[in-house]
């Protein structure tokens, strides 16, 4: 069998790396959504339901757990991110890549000057108006994330369907 039968008809090395760079979009940005949708809706409400001096340990342990699962996945999502804004492949649409690049730059905007400074100060005590400031901010990132996905699934989808298109 040729190497153009053993992966489709005429898809050529740039074609099945710019198909896995896609693929790769989308799983770096469902992994991220479906953790965000999993602290929106099952984590932060159990620490909304945490008594006010089990909150700082728990919210401790939130950050220890969670931390090593979405550090290397939102590199990941980012790294993407840069290359299909240095590179993008024929078909991607620059609206998509934009309006992608732009939600990611505000999920990290949002993450590093807010969220992240949320859960530090729900480490050290136990403050109701932070949670729940917690809860509402989270909920445009987790958005964001999900709608990252959908754009995700475009570009692959203009990519493998419009191939010769720049």
């Amino acid at each position: 069998m040729s190497a153009a039968g053993a992966h489709g008809p005429g898809l050529g090395d740039a074609d099945r790396t710019e198909t896995a760079l896609l693929a790769a979009n989308i799983a770096a940005s469902s992994a991220m959504a479906a953790i965000a949708w999993f602290c929106q809706l099952v984590q932060y409400p159990m620490l909304r339901s945490s008594e006010p001096e089990h909150l700082p340990e728990a919210a401790r342990q939130h950050a220890r757990r969670i931390t090593p699962l979405v550090i290397p996945v939102m590199l990941a999502e980012l790294a993407v991110c840069i290359r299909l804004l240095a590179a993008p492949p024929r078909g991607v649409r620059r609206r998509d890549k934009n309006v992608s690049a732009g939600l990611l730059t505000g999920i990290w905007l949002s993450t590093l000057a807010v969220q992240a400074r949320q859960h530090a100060k729900l480490q050290e005590r136990h403050d109701p108006r932070v949670l729940r400031a917690l809860v509402r901010g989270n909920l445009p990132r987790t958005i964001a994330w999900t709608l990252r996905v959908v754009l995700a699934v475009s570009m692959l989808r203009d990519a493998t369907a419009n191939p010769g298109r720049p």
